[in-house]
């Protein structure tokens, strides 16, 4: 979004003052929470985030929650930085936890509730860190954030917004956390530096796009591969 790729970006995504620091976003469209997961075979008396500084805690690389157990708990020396597993895959975090590498997995609460029913894992809390999900656009799109906001209203006024919740969540509509309650969130400071980023040219070798005759190759035999690009970020290299 920063390299004027894309115009809109909408994943489970989470105001936060970094973010709003870089892209603007639309009104909050659902609120949702953190779930702790553990081993059910295990007790934990788990009832706020200082208690969470006992464990070897795992979270999926770049979450919310990466960046909320580093601010809570290691930046303020309540748990060293070695206790602070990071995933690119949460099932993986899953799989440490049964086999005792980890003592925790802080997640989103409905892929925790999927956990729960699929890994053989527990929620063990919940509750100590709402999000708040809203469409982030480019800084300054106020004319795409407005049509955004009034198409959210529209959305919400018909209760289609609470019919996806029960469909795909399985969440009625008094089970849905309230948006209003919650405090604004102050922006923060743009990072400094460039933003990299890159666009695919061609391949030197080993053509992905002619595939006809593709090389004879046996399984393990190593090979080098090689693409040309283009730099379209704002770094120099």
């Amino acid at each position: 979004m920063q390299l004027e790729q894309i115009d809109i970006a909408i994943s489970a995504l989470s105001v936060t003052p970094d973010r709003e620091a870089v892209v603007d976003f639309s009104n909050v469209y659902y609120v949702g929470e953190d779930a702790i997961v553990g081993n059910p075979d295990e007790v934990y008396n788990i009832n706020t985030p200082r208690d969470l500084a006992a464990y070897f805690i795992g979270v999926q690389k770049g979450s919310v929650y990466e960046d909320w157990v580093r601010d809570e708990l290691v930046e303020t020396g309540l748990m060293p930085e070695d206790h602070l597993f990071v995933y690119l895959d949460i099932k993986d975090a899953f799989e440490d936890l049964l086999e005792g590498k980890i003592g925790l997995v802080v997640l989103d609460q409905r892929p925790a509730e999927i956990a729960e029913a699929t890994e053989a894992v527990a929620i063990v809390a919940q509750g100590m860190n709402r999000q708040r999900y809203a469409i982030a656009v480019p800084a300054g799109a106020s004319n795409l954030q407005q049509a955004i906001n009034e198409t959210l209203t529209d959305l919400s006024n018909e209760g289609f917004l609470v019919d996806l919740a029960e469909q795909y969540l399985n969440i009625d509509e008094e089970d849905l956390l309230p948006i209003e309650p919650l405090p604004p969130v102050t922006p923060g400071v743009p990072p400094e530096g460039c933003v990299n980023g890159m666009a695919y040219v061609a391949d030197l070798n080993l053509d992905d796009n002619n595939m006809s005759t593709p090389p004879q190759m046996a399984p393990g035999q190593p090979f080098r591969k090689g693409w040309r690009l283009k730099n379209i970020g704002t770094c120099t290299w």
